[in-house]
């Protein structure tokens, strides 16, 4: 394996601006160097470096204007007598489809469109919280924005999907996006993430009376967004630490039946809500292994279908079917022994 590695990685500053909120930034040293000791520890690996490469293949995935701007952003902000403990304001997207304007959509998605012939959809992180202790994405607005919605017609247009991830107090906003745009296929992302549900955690779920609203509220919430049928739903992530179940803070791994016992009621509520043809179980790996090892959620997850009382069919849906249908994958043509 050839990995190509660069010092520039250990550049990312701290903090980012997301919309309008400064938020932890994604990308750290830290995530550069735990691949390093992982690659490391393999020791089935070449580093090199990366090649040198100008601004014209920044501009084929990005609107040459903003990256114009960035160019010299920064030094116009310092001469205006800032310092870098102040945040940069401006109005340019930061990440992921932020300019959502069509023309720029449209070109975004041609280039990745051109760079792989198995784009299947975008992904999206709209997770927010009116609670400041519980770790809010990205501008709360833009699940309920007119430039979110003209970005969706596109992808449906195209034929391609998209993938919310938001929490459970934002499943309505959630119910009216995918309402307002019928022509495109959504999938709804760890089945909308219930912070507190199960245990404390930024400042939610710290009494049961607590967790017992919380569960009201996801479940309602659940309910509106399944009522729109271009809406599916990814049974995975509930073992998050936001949850609350806990299970990353204890030093043995939980068992099979501990997690049947954690996840059942959730999941059959999920899938009773959904209907079978419109769920598909995962992993959420790696971000699950603080709490649980890979063998044991799948043997959870194959666990609960079965005392479901599954054909074999739906379970095979669950399980590997529904995904194969929702991403468009096709097992490709046996090797001819010409």
């Amino acid at each position: 394996m050839i990995v190509v590695r660069s010092e520039t990685h250990r550049r990312h500053h701290s903090l980012e601006l997301d919309g309008a909120t400064i938020v932890p930034s994604w990308e750290a040293p830290g995530r550069a160097e735990h691949v390093d000791r992982a690659l490391d520890e393999q020791g089935t690996h070449k580093t090199i470096g990366p090649d040198a490469f100008d601004a014209e293949l920044v501009d084929e995935v990005h609107d040459p204007e903003y990256v114009r701007f960035l160019a010299g952003a920064w030094t116009r902000w310092q001469a205006e007598g800032h310092t870098a403990a102040g945040a940069m304001a401006f109005g340019w997207p930061a990440r992921r489809f932020r300019d959502l304007r069509p023309a720029a959509l449209e070109a975004q998605l041609d280039a990745h469109s051109i760079a792989s012939g198995r784009l299947r959809g975008i992904r999206d992180i709209l997770a927010a919280h009116d609670d400041k202790r519980v770790h809010t994405w990205t501008n709360p607005a833009r699940i309920r924005s007119d430039e979110m919605r003209t970005g969706l017609v596109t992808l449906g247009q195209r034929g391609l999907t998209f993938e919310a991830w938001c929490y459970h107090n934002q499943l309505h906003d959630l119910a009216s996006l995918a309402d307002d745009v019928p022509m495109t296929t959504f999938m709804l992302d760890h089945m909308g993430t219930p912070v507190g549900l199960a245990g404390p955690h930024g400042g939610q779920g710290e009494t049961e009376a607590e967790r017992d609203r919380i569960l009201d509220e996801w479940h309602a919430g659940l309910v509106a967004v399944a009522a729109n049928p271009n809406v599916h739903c990814k049974l995975s992530g509930l073992l998050m630490p936001i949850v609350g179940f806990g299970f990353h803070q204890r030093d043995q791994r939980p068992s099979v039946a501990e997690v049947v016992d954690a996840l059942e009621p959730h999941v059959r509520f999920g899938i009773e809500t959904f209907g079978v043809d419109r769920c598909l179980f995962a992993s959420n790996f790696p971000m699950d292994k603080v709490s649980v090892d890979y063998e044991t959620l799948w043997d959870a997850f194959i666990e609960i279908a079965t005392s479901m009382s599954l054909t074999a069919e739906q379970r095979a849906a669950l399980l590997a079917d529904n995904a194969a249908n929702f991403y468009r994958l096709v097992d490709p043509e046996p090797a001819s022994d010409a």
